[in-house]
């Protein structure tokens, strides 16, 4: 008798497994959309289907709708759903093979992929069919974690939907019920990072999202590299991995988006990233426009190095480490490539731009003195050999306009003519004078900000006069956000957080001016900082009332917005209210408790004041900076409060 089977049986110890195990595991590393229906898409593959087809209510509401996976692949029997597919840590290559009946490499291997769907759905249903047999069955990802976190589950039993003979071909159908996003899924957005997650896509395997099939990522790029042999390249401690780097022409405008990603199995397993260079790279600001794809298939072959969410690699181990160790200087080295390369494409640009404006430019020149002409072709040459300059080519256009405008005044001449003779190897000189130029920009902005202390006074008559809140007052605090805080230009308008909070507190924007439901408020965002305004009439008063629907809905946006992505700083959601007083029992204490909770409270009279104060200062700040230039003592002095405005009020 063995030392075990001597053991009684209440003595004998038993795993068991605690109901936050399925959320860990399906919920929190699946969140969003893209990688839990990645997850399978991956399944379909390992299952040799030629076809899967997604059904996705793209840009809309979630609520009773469902998503739709269906796949061609072999199916599955009902043994292999109870001995395999249900079964949550099975090594699926250790029990099958590394490769599938069809001869692909089989992408899962961790046995957790049937969690996938939780991530983004309470109900999972799967329906096969195997060598006409239909299996089909029910999750619920409630009844997997009834208890809590804490409670030990034994097993638990999906609901049977169908188990008999079927004259279907084979294939699956996963179905996800009760939507979990708080946030409508965008079409682009979705097919372009689904697009970067796979380099299988019409290589005998089709994804077809609501009717489209989905082509191969393809970056538009203005400069590529590729490995030296043929797309390969040794790397030392590693062996040969094949990749492709590029720029685009314009920066990246989705954060997650930019980088290189590395593919295992032809599957990503890195989301994009840059090696983990730290600050300080020449050329860093090409990491806006850098994109690229490394396949490593050693990263997941004898060892597995891949994390368990796909979106990064045990960077620790040795074999890792030695794909990182040469990605650092290879991303440096095309860095400083793309400074060269760029330089000499805006140079070529801003010529074009030139030509391309042609009359207007050479009209603008021909009214300046034979001297000043050359000049000025001068200036704009040398401009275009400055990266930090002329790195886009919409603010290269701008800097052409400028370079005229300041030669069509006779105060920046001077400065011109010392650009215009710097040398090309003196880059400090030429910076410090292009830095000069900013004397200009100060001029600008003096009438900026006096025509806004113009726009302040006619807000005052929009006050005195009590104009409805909406659409006169609201739309005109949304023109005009530098009125709230001059740190809020520019401001972008964030529909989707306005729809959240529609969503949730049962708001109506078709609902009468008194009713409790009627949305009166709009929300902004600027650099990950979010900005929701309640905008209430002139006569409104506000109370505890009106203060804790505000705070409310801050507190909404915190907890149930998306985030912005692993590894960046977290968003900031504040709040202002604006009435015309505030009410005796609301007083001093909740006006703390807002501001406390991050939501400025404010009567129409102190927005007026704090802003026609800051713009004041700005103006004699300004002022201060240009004292002896012509154009600021030529500024008329802004009418002092009460006064009448003698100028155009302009929003700008």
């Amino acid at each position: 008798m063995s030392e075990v089977e001597a053991v009684p049986a209440q003595r004998r110890l038993q795993m068991q497994y605690a109901g936050g195990l399925v959320k860990h595991l399906g919920l929190s590393m699946y969140r969003g959309a893209v990688p839990a229906l990645a997850e399978l898409i991956a399944n379909a593959w390992d299952a040799d289907a030629t076809k899967v087809e997604l059904s996705i209510p793209f840009d809309s509401g979630l609520k009773d709708q469902v998503i739709v996976v269906n796949d061609d692949g072999r199916g599955m029997s009902w043994e292999h759903v109870d001995k395999a597919y249900l079964v949550v840590g099975r090594d699926k290559r250790k029990a099958e093979g590394d490769r599938s009946p069809g001869g692909r490499l089989l992408m899962g291997r961790k046995g957790l992929g049937k969690l996938a769907g939780f991530g983004i759905a309470r109900i999972v249903e799967v329906r096969t069919v195997r060598d006409g047999w239909l299996t089909h069955f029910s999750m619920d990802f409630t009844e997997m974690t009834k208890g809590g976190e804490a409670e030990l589950v034994e097993g638990y039993l999906p609901q049977v939907l169908a188990d008999h003979e079927a004259k279907e071909p084979n294939g699956t159908t996963v179905t996800l019920r009760d939507l979990q996003l708080t946030r409508s899924i965008s079409k682009d957005q979705f097919r372009e990072a689904m697009a970067r997650r796979f380099s299988i896509l019409k290589k005998g395997f089709a994804v077809l999202i609501n009717g489209e099939e989905l082509d191969p990522y393809e970056a538009h790029l203005q400069f590529r590299f590729d490995g030296p042999q043929e797309g390969w390249e040794d790397v030392p401690g590693l062996g040969q991995v094949k990749w492709w780097m590029g720029f685009t022409e314009k920066p990246i405008q989705t954060e997650a988006l930019r980088g290189v990603s590395v593919l295992v199995r032809e599957r990503m397993a890195q989301a994009p990233f840059f090696f983990q260079l730290s600050g300080g790279t020449h050329g860093q600001a090409g990491m806006q426009y850098l994109v690229g794809e490394v396949y490593a298939d050693q990263l997941d072959a004898e060892k597995d190095f891949v994390g368990t969410d796909r979106q990064g690699i045990l960077w620790d181990e040795p074999t890792p480490a030695a794909l990182l160790q040469w990605g650092q200087p290879k991303v440096r080295e095309l860095l400083a490539k793309w400074v060269e390369l760029r330089a000499k494409a805006n140079d070529e640009k801003l010529v074009q731009t030139v030509t391309k404006l042609g009359v207007s430019v050479e009209q603008r020149i021909s009214k300046l003195q034979p001297s000043e002409r050359l000049e000025a072709r001068q200036v704009i040459r040398q401009l275009a050999s400055i990266e930090s300059v002329t790195n886009e080519p919409d603010r290269a256009r701008d800097l052409l306009d400028m370079v005229l405008r300041a030669f069509e005044d006779s105060s920046f001449f001077t400065l011109l003519r010392e650009l215009s003779a710097a040398e090309q190897s003196k880059r400090d000189e030429v910076l410090r004078l292009v830095t000069e130029l900013d004397v200009f920009e100060v001029v600008k902005m003096a009438e900026v900000v006096r025509a806004r202390v113009g726009v302040i006074q006619k807000f005052q008559q929009m006050i005195e006069e009590d104009v409805p809140e909406k659409p006169d007052m609201q739309e005109f605090l949304f023109k005009h956000p530098w009125l709230i805080d001059p740190q809020w230009v520019p401001a972008h308008h964030e529909k989707s957080l306005e729809k959240l909070i529609v969503d949730h507190f049962g708001l109506d924007p078709q609902a009468d001016p008194d009713s409790d439901k009627r949305v009166d408020f709009f929300c902004i965002g600027q650099r990950g900082r979010f900005l929701v305004i309640e905008v209430k009439r002139p006569s409104k008063t506000l109370g505890e009332k009106e203060i804790t629907q505000a705070m409310n809905y801050v507190s909404y946006l915190r907890e149930h917005a998306p985030t912005s992505g692993q590894g960046r700083t977290p968003n900031h959601y504040e709040g202002v209210l604006v009435g015309q007083d505030i009410s005796p029992d609301a007083g001093v204490r909740w006006r703390n408790m807002a501001a406390q909770a991050g939501v400025t409270v404010s009567t129409w009279t102190e927005l007026l004041e704090i802003a026609e104060r800051v713009h004041r200062e700005f103006l004699d700040t300004i002022k201060q900076a240009a004292p002896e230039d012509v154009r600021i003592q030529a500024l008329p002095e802004v009418a002092e409060e009460g006064e009448p405005y003698d100028g155009e009020a302009q929003g700008t």
